[in-house]
């Protein structure tokens, strides 16, 4: 897993993006869509899930295109949500990703779907993660979480860089959501299988 070039605090766009990609204007649309598509390691994985839906969407792209973006995302929000002291963030991804896309994951459902097709996009999604640099907040999640939550309501200041783990153990948490996402990719690729051979049964 890439991680950022420099050791400066990179320099995150993802609340803009999310505002063009959900705004009104095509253009601003059309020119944050170019721009995350060229450098999809500078934007959050909330960033992402919104591209994958506009993408299927408003812009008809295929359903592989759209897909390749909310995996992405996902696989990255795992790590993000591993490199954070508040798990909580975990059910807060889980909402992110099952609310904003919504309509790829529905497509995904239809049997028109096929093995190769998705064999051939989670093993995009692995070969791409070893070279897309983590150029965004590694500490976005932390402002879901129970945590700044909590701050909120007592009138405290919360840093969500407070909430990140070590530096040092961020490796690891690399692999562990590696693991973790290899796991889901597999499932997902036998749960279609099933279904269509069901499908198949029954006709």
């Amino acid at each position: 897993m890439a991680e950022a070039s420099s050791s400066s605090e990179p320099v995150d766009h993802s609340t803009e993006a999310i505002a063009a990609l959900w705004g009104e204007s095509n253009e601003l649309r059309d020119k944050y869509i170019e721009l995350i598509e060229q450098s999809p390691g500078n934007y959050n994985s909330h960033v992402l899930f919104v591209l994958a839906t506009v993408l299927l969407c408003a812009k008809r792209r295929p359903f592989e295109q759209a897909a390749y973006y909310m995996y992405v995302g996902q696989f990255r929000g795992f790590y993000d949500v591993y490199r954070s002291k508040d798990q909580t963030t975990s059910g807060d991804l889980y909402t992110l990703f099952t609310e904003i896309c919504q309509p790829v994951l529905f497509q995904l459902h239809q049997e028109e779907v096929s093995i190769s097709v998705l064999e051939t996009l989670f093993k995009k999604v692995f070969e791409m993660d070893e070279i897309i640099p983590h150029n965004y907040d590694p500490c976005w999640m932390n402002a879901f979480g129970l945590s700044a939550m909590h701050a909120a309501i007592g009138g405290k200041t919360f840093n969500k860089q407070d909430m990140c783990i070590p530096v040092e153990q961020w490796e690891n948490m690399a692999k562990k959501a590696r693991e973790f996402f290899r796991g889901i990719s597999n499932q997902i690729i036998k749960d279609v299988r099933e279904r269509k051979e069901a499908a198949a049964n029954d006709a």
